[in-house]
């Protein structure tokens, strides 16, 4: 199966591959990452635990890795893999000299996906960054909210709900010099939008993207609950949890069509159970009606590592306290 550049990129990064059918996403990574997902997977095999209070509960579905003309076999390694030609004639994206991880692809089933992605933590290199990236990092952090909240807008696609029109300037932020209006009926907000943000104005920023829709009120008050209730689960479990992370991010997405949300009666889970190639047995249809109406999701862990009798990451437990209280006041 050829695989095509993602059509969703909330935080802009460039490499990002996706199957045809949506199913699977497929992105550069690292050792590191790997050995992260693998190890997550491997610590999370206790099924009489509630469903939310494993990190695995939260991280996308982990399939397997690809290099150009190699499969990985391995722990992941299933049907679903197996569908991705790793012929470089055929997916160039693949590079010889780089290492692919095959997911989940989280927006699989949506229909109008609105997508945020929030990078937690003040600290924004380790060990391993070069003196000029720590300098730069540490810059970043100083002069935005990853250093005063923990937190720090990475990136937002939406929907173009209000064509001709953006959302309105945030003080510090003039909307036309980091929103762009694509072509695929999206508008793309830069790295530049969340770092413009300071403590008093990120609310505004986090309005946009919760309130900046067609949905009705009612509904817009279910997902933003709905997203409070599951930070709070996430809180705990990453209390529970020995790790460290550097440049991990939460993604949110929801479901931007309200006729979508009336026809599943607003019944959003606040966690969706998943299967490993559950979606090999689903035709799109069921696809569809089996998607959630909104999902949040942690991503991202070329940085990340457990660290067995260290506590929990308490960069990542104060981002998270701190989207909780401003997501309640929105």
């Amino acid at each position: 199966m050829p695989l095509i550049s993602a059509k969703h990129k909330a935080a802009g990064h460039e490499g990002p591959m996706q199957t045809e059918d949506g199913s699977l996403f497929c992105k550069p990574t690292s050792k590191q990452e790997v050995q992260f997902y693998t190890r997550a997977t491997r610590e999370s095999v206790d099924e009489s635990l509630p469903l939310g209070s494993v990190i695995t509960d939260w991280m996308p579905i982990c399939y397997g890795c690809l290099t150009s003309g190699v499969k990985k076999d391995g722990k992941y390694a299933n049907e679903a893999i197996e569908k991705i030609d790793t012929n470089p004639a055929v997916n160039p994206g693949l590079k010889e000299d780089g290492l692919c991880i095959v997911l989940q692809d989280v927006l699989y089933g949506f229909t109008r996906p609105n997508i945020l992605d929030i990078k937690l933590g003040s600290i924004l290199y380790d060990e391993s960054a070069s003196r000029d990236k720590v300098e730069r990092m540490k810059n970043v952090s100083r002069t935005t909210t990853s250093g005063s909240l923990s937190f720090r807008i990475c990136g937002m696609q939406m929907a173009n709900d209000f064509p001709g029109k953006l959302p309105e300037d945030i003080p510090g932020v003039e909307m036309k010099s980091v929103c762009k209006i694509q072509d695929d009926g999206y508008l793309a907000f830069n790295k530049f939008f969340g770092r413009h943000l300071n403590s008093d104005t990120v609310i505004k920023g986090l309005r946009v993207f919760f309130r900046y829709n067609r949905l009705s009120k009612d509904t817009q008050d279910q997902m933003i609950q709905t997203f409070t209730n599951r930070l709070m689960m996430f809180y705990n479990c990453i209390l529970d949890t020995e790790f460290r992370a550097v440049s991990s991010s939460l993604l949110f997405v929801y479901e931007n069509d309200q006729q979508i949300w009336e026809q599943k009666n607003h019944e959003d889970a606040l966690i969706k159970e998943t299967v490993a190639g559950e979606s090999d047995e689903e035709d799109e249809t069921e696809v569809k009606q089996n998607a959630p109406l909104s999902e949040l999701k942690y991503i991202d862990f070329a940085h990340s590592k457990f660290t067995p009798g260290k506590g929990y990451d308490e960069e990542i437990a104060q981002g998270v306290e701190n989207l909780i209280r401003l997501i309640k006041q929105i």
